[in-house]
């Protein structure tokens, strides 16, 4: 993951801690981490 200038990362979650319903969608794509990203059905 990639910070953007002056900005910092608040939570990391383990990805058990989540529901994902497709985890490969995040590891191949390169996103932004903000919620409106996440995919129907996911939840943080």
């Amino acid at each position: 993951m990639q910070l953007q200038d002056e900005s910092i990362m608040t939570k990391v979650k383990k990805l058990d801690e989540v529901k994902l319903s497709d985890p490969e969608y995040y590891k191949k794509t390169r996103l932004n981490a903000v919620g409106f990203y996440l995919k129907k059905g996911d939840e943080v």
